[in-house]
């Protein structure tokens, strides 16, 4: 199918939410907040879920003038993905077609100082609002489970597919693992429809989490600081453009109105991959007008993996899904939304 095929595709499934029913977990972290920005855009009925929220900056994280999409909102459902009451009701009120479970422990860090939040909140967190829905659902909701490509761990083959073994080791990468094999174990077991995604990196407009790499970096070139990388550089990842992943998963929910997944997993990917360092450096010269200092390197962050590259033709075939962001306008795009957000803090 043609460019042309590829917006009509996207066209259809922007038709298809109008009034849909939608529950979206982790609604103020980064990708369950784009993806609920897009929903309301395209006229659904949008439920969100989230554990906390800082009263600015879940707000700032919208395009800048649209907070009327706040006032858009069905309804906010506050609590926490480990207590299964909170995820019952939050089933129960919304009574959603699709579910988009976004919520999560994500960072890696963290992870390792609280394994047992990590495991509490990833694995029983997903246990608890797929249990709500089989309960309350039956087969009446399509569930889309982020995973992650840290749920394969240290590769045991290079690119992965989505028939490539798991084998983690940190306590995140576990977490992100056990998570991913009991979605598709309801979908199976249960015939539920639940797809899982697993995406590398993914960055852009709206992320403010300083510990992630890029929006990491951009702050600190932008606050005129030495740009420091936290583990030797060496670290190669795909890297996604957030409104690329947002057509993504919204294609994904589109075609579940029509074919019950039954647990199956895709890899999302651009099929491109860089280094810690060579990334810096394109930061570096996307900014090169505030003439960034020298980056410092840390080399603290040892126990990631060094290398995980993705294989995401299976699902660029299937539904026809390509990037239309590349890197380069990518990374322009979101230094300039970092330099309007901090000169506004």
């Amino acid at each position: 199918m043609g460019e042309d095929g590829k917006r009509y595709d996207l066209v259809k499934a922007a038709v298809s939410y109008k009034d849909a029913r939608v529950l979206v977990t982790g609604a103020s972290g980064f990708l369950g907040n784009a993806l609920m920005r897009r929903l309301l855009a395209y006229k659904a009925k949008v439920w969100c879920l989230w554990r906390d929220i800082h009263p600015y900056k879940g707000l700032v994280q919208l395009p800048f003038g649209d907070w009327h999409l706040w006032r858009a909102l069905e309804d906010v459902i506050t609590g926490d993905l480990r207590d299964y009451s909170t995820c019952e009701r939050a089933v129960a009120e919304s009574l959603p077609h699709v579910i988009f479970h976004c919520g999560a422990m994500t960072q890696v860090g963290q992870s390792r100082i609280m394994p047992l939040q990590s495991y509490q909140t990833n694995v029983m967190g997903t246990v608890n609002l797929l249990e709500a829905v089989r309960k309350i659902m039956a087969t009446g909701s399509a569930v889309v489970v982020a995973s992650s490509d840290k749920a394969y761990g240290e590769p045991v083959e290079s690119p992965v597919t989505e028939y490539t073994r798991f084998n983690p080791f940190h306590p995140y990468d576990a977490s992100k693992a056990a998570m991913d094999m009991i979605a598709s174990s309801y979908g199976k077991y249960y015939d539920m429809n639940v797809a899982i995604t697993r995406c590398g990196n993914i960055y852009g407009p709206g992320d403010t989490n300083w510990q992630r790499l890029v929006p990491g970096i951009f702050r600190d070139i932008i606050q005129n600081k030495h740009p420091l990388i936290r583990s030797d550089g060496e670290q190669v990842r795909d890297y996604n453009f957030i409104s690329d992943i947002v057509d993504a998963y919204l294609l994904i929910g589109h075609r579940m109105g029509h074919v019950n997944f039954a647990g199956s997993g895709y890899i999302i990917s651009a099929d491109e991959h860089w280094s810690v360092i060579e990334m810096v450096q394109m930061m570096r010269s996307i900014v090169s007008d505030l003439k960034p200092k020298r980056p410092i390197v840390l080399g603290k962050a040892q126990d990631e993996t060094k290398s995980l590259v993705m294989d995401g033709s299976m699902f660029r075939k299937e539904f026809d899904w390509e990037p239309r962001t590349p890197l380069d306008k990518g990374l322009s795009i979101t230094a300039s939304w970092l330099k309007d957000y901090l000169r506004s803090e």
